[in-house]
């Protein structure tokens, strides 16, 4: 904008940029929107994510497969995360991410741990995805010996992730929802790609 030209910013240790020239620039830090543009996406206030940005990154990934169709891009390593369930009711899910594009979740029902770790390695096999980049599993609870089973049985770059702390506290859990929240709105080329699944929004709030 103009009122920017001539501007001279200071970084963090006070030292002057030279002045700002009047032109078009690749905004890489995303505060610059809110911060200096005062531009803020729509959304009640006990929410991490806005509805604006859900529904622009299901508009993405619609448009990208009907394109393309449900690929594995040649340029980006698969990075999964695996939520693990038991016995039980609740579903055992895949989640796979190549760089922004994200593919339908894979769940499995009544599995144990072990089947559990067996299914995500088939999985890989047959959907012929070589390069794995990580496999962040849920490790509180009865999936906390999923990810060394990965690893030690198949040599899977799996992750232990421990998320059980109380939602005031500064945890891993939030700073995930946070690169969420980061990673899914800014531009084209690093957007979030997002497939049909359940509502994203009711599920990742931060509640006083």
């Amino acid at each position: 904008p103009d009122y920017l030209v001539g501007c001279m910013p200071t970084d963090q240790k006070g030292m002057k940029y030279p002045p700002l020239k009047a032109g078009w620039y690749k905004i890489i830090e995303h505060q610059f929107s809110h911060v200096v543009l005062g531009e803020y996406p729509a959304q009640a206030e006990n929410q991490l994510i806005s509805e604006e940005w859900i529904d622009k990154a299901r508009s993405r990934y619609d448009l990208f497969t009907a394109i393309h169709g449900i690929v594995n891009p040649t340029n980006s390593r698969c990075t999964c995360g695996l939520d693990i369930a038991d016995m039980g009711k609740d579903e055992s899910v895949l989640t796979k991410r190549f760089g922004t594009l994200v593919h339908p979740l894979v769940a499995w029902q009544k599995q144990d741990i072990i089947e559990v770790g067996d299914l995500v390695r088939r999985h890989l096999q047959d959907h012929n995805i070589k390069s794995v980049a990580a496999i962040y599993g849920d490790s509180t609870g009865v999936g906390a010996g999923v990810a060394p089973y990965l690893t030690k049985t198949y040599n899977l770059p799996a992750v232990r992730v421990m998320v059980a702390n109380k939602g005031r506290e500064r945890t891993e859990l939030g700073e995930l929802m946070w690169k969420l929240r980061e990673w899914l709105p800014w531009g084209w080329l690093c957007s979030g790609t997002i497939p049909p699944f359940c509502n994203l929004n009711s599920a990742i709030k931060v509640f006083s």
